[in-house]
Parts: structure tokens; C-alpha cells; sequence
């Protein structure tokens, strides 16, 4: 589900009306699906979800980051009720359901995939297609895809997204995601799995196939992401980089010297390599403040329901400077819920997300553990939230809500065996 999610599902839902059904095999082998297509397999998941909740459903005071998530869908729901335009909350709000289905099924299932090489053998397998299309793109597949794009897609869309031709337009590769800062958002995702498979999962493997293969993969995906020319995707990695050596069981004073450098490195490349981009004045940067302002006004404007899910874009068309740059979404998943449903959207979908990096974060200490490398993901992808539109990605947000899921059930685990440790030596020290 996931593998189809990041070769043909990774599209705006919002903009799914846009997405032709494939018309013979050709087209269906290439072409990005209707995500109605996903939805067809959710059924499994379902029973899957049901049967386990019987079994596995956590104690009273455990569930509470699960009820804000609840209380968040249920908002949605609401929301979308008094929608200023339905045709695009109805599929959004869909979307949002399917979200926490996953994220349910990652918190019941989380045991049978955690140490499942089939589950990492077809995820990775997946990403590795992704950044295969990623070196075919750079490779000269870019102008292929242009000239295939304006001679048979764009002529059955009847209103293309000016985002959609923008990346069109660009050398930046976006392989099969919707443009180049959402591969990267999926590649910043992938790579802390990616570390903790090769490294730490396959035990049995000799180290020479290991390093055979984590530095190769690790290569391509890094080479993926320089070529997308996602500016907070470069500046996101260097942070993980950085949390990642500081976990480390170091000295203190190597620890720092190693952040040091690799800040340092990281700050003078990004530098060079975008300074193009400060000479003309930060666009992107100023385009998207130009979104959150329209979005702020908006929150203002409708406090409680806000004007929808998804319906951004309408609002900010009447909302905008007559020289703004137009879009869809405001690129700050967390703006955008604020404008969408309000207030109350906001803080329910911003709550649910930092409690579950916390918890975790507070039952990761082992920077060899799973539960490490999956903060480590999650954090990047939370991150680039605030720029970026990944909630709005069924490929990105459909994992990106199974791993939070298997995050907040590991850590309840962790939190539920410690605490019995502790139960347990008490008690012998009253014996």
C-alpha cells in the first residue's frame, strides 16, 4: 500500500479531479492513479485494525493522545459541513479518515513489522523504484517527461494548477511525487529506516554485504535530494545529522566537534549552492508569507469551522495582492489546519503530532533502537510541515500516520515495562 502510495498516489488530494483514470496498460503502468484506486485495498486494513482492537486496545490512561486524534477527524467531519466549497473538503476529509486508519493500524500492528523483513524488504523496495525515476529525471528523463506531460496531459486538464506547471518547468527532479520538495519529504522520511535496516536490523547480514548495500542506497537517496533543490529539505538533514551524532555514545567534546563541522560544512554548501536564490530576492520565501498572511486573515475571519478542508485555495484567490503568486494550500500543514477548521483544528492536529515525537523521544535513549531512527523520521517530516504540504500527500501522509502510530505504541510499551521493572524492584526491596 504504501510502495503504490509513493509511485502513483503522490498527488493533492484536493487536486485529485485533475488525475484522468489510466486508459489501457501503458497509462497505468506510468501515469499517477485516482486515489480512489488506494482506497479499494483499505478493507483488509480495516478488519486488520477491528480484529486487533479487541485484543490490544490500550488502558483508559493511555488512549489520550488517540482521542485527540479522534476529536481532530471528528472536527474535520464538522468542518466540512460548512464548507465554502464541499467538492473539495469531501475528498479531503476522506483522506483524513484514511490517515487515521493508518495510524491506528500502525499503534495495533506495530509488533508484527517492527523486525518484518518482508514489511522494510517491499518498503525499501519501493523507495529504491522512486529513486530510480529520481536518476532517470536528472539523467535526461526530465525533458521526456515535458514533452510527454504537454502533449498528452495537459490537454485533459481543464484548469492545471499553476504549481503543476511551475514543476513542469523546473530542472528539479520530483520523480513520481508532486514536485521536487515532496520527494524530498519523502527521501527525509525514508533515510533514518533506510540507516536502521541496513545497519542495525539485518543482524545475520555480513558486515561487507551490509555496507555493500546501505552506502550505495544511502548515495542515491542523497543524491536525490541535492537534485530536487529543496532548500529546507538540505537544512532539515543537517539537523537530523546533528541529532543523530549526538545520541552517539561519544565524548562530549567529539559529539561537538563533529556538530560543529558538520553545521559548518552543511551551512557553507547550502550557501554556495543557493546563492542564486538570495540574490533574487528569496521568492519562495516570500510567496509563502504571502500564503500565511492570507491563511492568518482567513483563521481570523472564521475562527471556529474556518472555511473548510482543503478550500484554502479558493479563499486566498479573493484574499491575495493582484501580484501574489496563486496556490492551492498554504504550505504549512499546521496554517493550513488553522484555516481550514479553525482554532480547533489547529490545536488538535498540532497537539497530537508534538505529544506523539515527545512521548517517543522520551523512550528512545538507545540510539541503536528502532524507536530512535523512527523519532529521527518523524521529526523530519514534522519539520518540513511547517513548509510544505506533506498532510496533503496521500503517499507521504499515509506512511508518515502509520509510523506516528507505531511510535506512540512503542512507547507506551516502553513506558508500561518500565514501570513494572520499577513495580517489581520496589517490591523486592520491601521483601
Amino acid at each position: 500500500m504504501f510502495g503504490l502510495g509513493f509511485l502513483k498516489f503522490g498527488n493533492p488530494v484536493i487536486l485529485d479531479n485533475q488525475i484522468a483514470a489510466p486508459q489501457g496498460g501503458f497509462e497505468f503502468l506510468l501515469n499517477p492513479w485516482p486515489v480512489i484506486y488506494g482506497y479499494f485495498l483499505l478493507p483488509p486494513l480495516l478488519f486488520l485494525a477491528w480484529k486487533s482492537a479487541n485484543k490490544k486496545f490500550p488502558a483508559p490512561r493511555s488512549r489520550g493522545l488517540l482521542w485527540v486524534l479522534l476529536g481532530w477527524l471528528v472536527w474535520q467531519w464538522t468542518s466540512a459541513l460548512f464548507s465554502v466549497e464541499p467538492r473539495l473538503s469531501r475528498p479531503t476529509v476522506i483522506h483524513f479518515t484514511v490517515c487515521t486508519l493508518f495510524c491506528l493500524t500502525g499503534f495495533f500492528r506495530f509488533e508484527q513489522i517492527r523486525t518484518s523483513l518482508l514489511f522494510w524488504g517491499m518498503f525499501m523496495g519501493s523507495f529504491l523504484l522512486v529513486l530510480h525515476q529520481g536518476f532517470e529525471q536528472h539523467f535526461g528523463g526530465l525533458e521526456q517527461t515535458r514533452k510527454y506531460f504537454h502533449l498528452y496531459i495537459l490537454p485533459t486538464l481543464s484548469n492545471p494548477p499553476p504549481e503543476l506547471l511551475k514543476k513542469m518547468e523546473t530542472n528539479r527532479i520530483f520523480s513520481t511525487l508532486f514536485y521536487p520538495n515532496t520527494l524530498a519529504g519523502l527521501i527525509l522520511m525514508t533515510l533514518p529506516f533506510l540507516i536502521y535496516v541496513t545497519v542495525f536490523l539485518l543482524q545475520r547480514v555480513k558486515p561487507v554485504l551490509k555496507w555493500m548495500m546501505f552506502v550505495p542506497f544511502c548515495a542515491a537517496a542523497l543524491a536525490c535530494l541535492y537534485w530536487t533543490g529543496s532548500k529546507s529539505g538540505w537544512l532539515i538533514l543537517i539537523c537530523l545529522v546533528c541529532l543523530a551524532i549526538l545520541r552517539i555514545p561519544l565524548k562530549k567534546a567529539k559529539k561537538l566537534g563533529f556538530v560543529i563541522f558538520i553545521i559548518a560544512i552543511g551551512t557553507l554548501g547550502f550557501a554556495i549552492k543557493y546563492q542564486s536564490f538570495f540574490k533574487k530576492g528569496a521568492t519562495s520565501v516570500v510567496a509563502r508569507s504571502d500564503y500565511w498572511s492570507g491563511a492568518w486573515q482567513n483563521t481570523l475571519e472564521n475562527p471556529i469551522f474556518g472555511s473548510g478542508p482543503g478550500t484554502f485555495g479558493k479563499v486566498y484567490s479573493k484574499l491575495k495582492k493582484p501580484e501574489a503568486e496563486m496556490a492551492r494550500l498554504t504550505h504549512n500543514d499546521y496554517i493550513e489546519q488553522a484555516t481550514d477548521s479553525g482554532f480547533l483544528g489547529f490545536f488538535t492536529y498540532s497537539a497530537f503530532i508534538i505529544g506523539v515525537l515527545i512521548w517517543l523521544y522520551r523512550y528512545s535513549h538507545d540510539w541503536r533502537s528502532f524507536e530512535f531512527w523512527l523519532w529521527l523520521s518523524m521529526a523530519g517530516i514534522a519539520i518540513q510541515g511547517f513548509s510544505e504540504v506533506n498532510l496533503y500527500i496521500p503517499g507521504i501522509a499515509w506512511p508518515y500516520f502509520f509510523f506516528l502510530g507505531c511510535g506512540l505504541s512503542s512507547a507506551l510499551k516502553i513506558r508500561e515495562s518500565t514501570r513494572k521493572v520499577k513495580q517489581n524492584r520496589i517490591s523486592g526491596l520491601s521483601a
